[in-house]
């Protein structure tokens, strides 16, 4: 571990001391065990909150919204298409759609309507070591939407 963890600890391990003293102070009677009980659930409790915020803090790195699908949001942030994306797969809008209904949805970006997959670039989700955009694909079967699915590579 690095120096800067012992660093935190100590920093969280102080208030934590006074606080633990005060509860016990109250419910222990005998100094010696109330002591004992002191240090123990600070040096137990210390670590504890070092790694709840160390994960409080990698969800919120991680957070993104998930929006309802908006036509207008799609094609002004394309961005931030990961965010669109998720309502399109669970509403199932475009299952059952040919290739001009869902270009009227979703756009054009390059798809060639003789393929049976269309790709569309939905942005870098803000993961930890994201390092490749999002894309959602549209699977075709005898011209119309059988599968819509997301993929990060």
């Amino acid at each position: 571990m690095d120096t800067i963890v012992y660093f935190i600890l100590i920093v969280l391990a102080i208030p934590l001391f006074f606080m633990w003293r005060a509860i016990f102070r109250r419910y222990i009677k005998t100094e010696k065990t109330r002591i004992i009980a002191t240090w123990l659930t600070t040096i137990v409790s210390a670590p504890v909150l070092y790694a709840c915020i160390i994960l409080l803090f990698l969800s919120a790195i991680e957070y993104y919204p998930n929006r309802d699908f908006n036509k207008q949001d799609w094609m002004d942030n394309p961005d931030r298409r990961f965010e669109l994306s998720k309502d399109i797969i669970k509403s199932k809008m475009l299952l059952g759609k040919n290739y001009k209904e869902v270009m009227q949805i979703l756009g054009e970006v390059g798809n060639d309507t003789s393929s049976q997959i269309m790709y569309y670039y939905l942005g870098y989700e803000p993961t930890l070591m994201n390092t490749h955009p999002s894309t959602l694909f549209v699977e075709f079967g005898d011209g119309k939407v059988i599968k819509v699915s997301q993929h990060s590579d």
